[in-house]
């Protein structure tokens, strides 16, 4: 073994670093899925499974790149336990042979001691199982004249007069994960593996299911944010038009939902659009930066707003199939894989930057207000009720401030696409 300066990660005798060996699983992985659409238009991106979201052991939600790769590892393997643990926390933390500091931050959803009477057997990893790999972001804050550093709650605190004499550097280290289905936990005990299985049932139940309206359901939050204009950009509906985000005017034209073939294809395809506005240069800059090959930024761009739109679709229950005029850019896809697998890294960072925002945008509207009465709006003036807005209470005080969230590495790449569905 040999140590990559570069990279800040040991190499193996391939002379791949942790990093390197992740990328080709993930690269793999998405080669799999993407193989399986093309011969499969019924599939969706993320198959449903009986949970919403892989967690790790403390009932935190994984993000970004970690919650889509995890997602379609679990569907491919027909998981349906939605937590993840490391080595050490199957040998010692499930074998409660470790002693939990009180001021950990990160204690276990439940207490994982033995219940009274039970006869714990030895839990470890089944014969031929392999660990999963997962990318931890840590950021290092450190002030520019002292290089003393802080923590990032700290920072968040602080006013934007005082982070700007500081400088944010973020440092990607490599994890590897078991599925508990991957050990004999529920063997050796079962009274745990029940307990954490009711735990984290109950976890996903939090998230939202969208009201069924037949096949045209609703998802009150998205109607209620284009309705409302709560968007980072006006979303106009229009009979005649197709499906795009136009950058030059900074709005998303889209079709009415009743020309949809049913509400998923509506709010997934919308989904899409929402993610091709984060890239503006007044959010994530993504459709600013151009390289000289103007067919690749398209596909990428694309495939983008693809995952995104998948991986919020995922957390609140409904499916995202692939859109029709994305489709082209399979084989683009699979190339830039093969060629290079370090273009999903790069990719999957813009993912989890859209689809974190826009998810915090849902639960913003989801959050904002106490519902009291909901009445039906017809918005398109074509006698159907397309959206519904509640009559509401705020919840909190109007005008009041909020901290941004911390960016923890500056967004690049791709010019827009105006993609027509």
């Amino acid at each position: 073994m040999g140590y990559n300066r570069k990279q800040y990660h040991w190499t193996g005798e391939d002379g791949k670093s942790a990093e390197d060996r992740a990328l080709d699983t993930f690269a793999e992985l998405m080669m799999e899925r993407i193989k399986a659409i093309d011969k499969d238009w019924q599939k969706p991106w993320i198959e449903k499974g009986n949970f919403v979201m892989p967690r790790n052991l403390s009932g935190r939600a994984y993000n970004g790149i970690n919650t889509f790769l995890l997602l379609l590892f679990s569907a491919k393997r027909k998981f349906d336990m939605p937590v993840f643990v490391t080595h050490n926390q199957i040998a010692y933390d499930l074998n409660n042979k470790s002693k939990l500091k009180e001021d950990k931050t990160e204690k276990p959803a439940v207490d994982l001691n033995p219940a009274e009477g039970e006869n714990p057997g030895f839990v470890h990893v089944l014969k031929g199982e392999k660990a999963f790999p997962v990318f931890l972001t840590i950021p290092m804050i450190k002030d520019k004249e002292t290089n003393k550093p802080i923590t990032l709650s700290e920072y968040n605190d602080m006013t934007k007069e005082e982070q700007d004499k500081y400088y944010v550097r973020s440092y990607t280290h490599v994890y590897n994960v078991y599925n508990l289905q991957q050990t004999n936990l529920k063997e050796a005990r079962p009274e745990l593996y029940a307990k954490i299985e009711a735990k984290f049932k109950e976890l996903d139940k939090s998230g939202i299911v969208p009201m069924e309206e037949g096949q045209m359901f609703k998802f009150d939050p998205l109607d209620r944010m284009v309705a409302e204009n709560k968007w980072i950009c006006p979303v106009r509906f229009e009979e005649n038009k197709g499906a795009y985000y136009s950058p030059a005017k900074n709005e998303i034209v889209f079709p009415p939902k009743k020309n949809f073939i049913d509400g998923e294809s509506f709010y997934g395809n919308l989904l899409h659009e929402m993610t091709h506005s984060t890239g503006s240069k007044e959010l994530f800059g993504r459709l600013e930066n151009k390289t000289d090959d103007r067919k690749f930024d398209y596909a990428r761009e694309e495939l983008v707003a693809e995952m995104s739109a998948a991986v919020v679709a995922h957390q609140y229950g409904f499916d995202k199939h692939i859109k029709d005029d994305s489709a082209a850019y399979l084989k683009s896809w699979l190339g830039s894989l093969k060629q290079d697998p370090s273009f999903l890294k790069t990719t999957l960072d813009d993912v989890k930057r859209a689809s974190g925002f826009i998810a915090g945008k849902i639960e913003e509207v989801r959050l904002d207000v106490r519902e009291i009465q909901t009445v039906s709006v017809d918005v398109n003036d074509d006698g159907i009720a397309d959206l519904s807005i509640s009559d509401a209470i705020p919840d909190k005080k109007q005008g009041e401030d909020e901290k941004e969230p911390i960016q923890e590495l500056a967004a690049k790449d791709i010019p827009m696409h105006r993609g027509r569905s």
